[in-house]
């Protein structure tokens, strides 16, 4: 900031770098660290205790409404009905959205997924699995509507 064979524009460059420093001692880097820190910390998604819409067709969203109806009756908690994937903590594991998931009363959680067809239940399994290996996990399959 000081040299005589400095331009003006690198003088006034240092002069700002320093002021900035003194203002705002947290730097970009920082900045970044700090949002992508907080977005982990708050990345929890609050279970809708199954109260969402239809999901599937009729018979698979009756079979997902009488499941969660169960899971309500039987004391589980953080019941989710076709919300992100989580896990027992309510941390989000993925965009995958499986039918309903729950914690149970020993802090385990539970993915359950309700198909037709044995092919999809596979794919869920896979999915389901590699983005919670801790979980405890059903896959239903349900009889071809009429």
């Amino acid at each position: 900031m000081f040299d005589s064979n400095a331009s003006g524009w690198k003088r006034a460059g240092f002069g700002f770098s320093l002021l900035s420093e003194v203002l705002c001692p947290i730097s970009i880097k920082d900045a970044k660290l700090i949002d992508k820190t907080t977005k982990k910390i708050f990345r929890k998604i609050r279970a809708n205790q199954g109260n969402a819409k239809p999901h599937g067709g009729k018979e698979h969203n009756k079979a997902i409404d009488n499941f969660i109806k169960d899971q309500k009756q039987s004391g589980n908690t953080d019941i989710r009905k076709n919300q992100c994937q989580v896990d027992a903590a309510g941390n989000k594991m993925g965009n995958n959205r499986p039918d309903v998931h729950f914690n149970d009363d020993n802090g385990y959680h539970h993915n359950v997924e309700f198909d037709i067809n044995p092919n999809n239940s596979a794919k869920h399994k896979e999915t389901i699995e590699s983005y919670d290996p801790n979980s405890i996990n059903d896959f239903i399959i349900l009889s071809k509507p009429k």
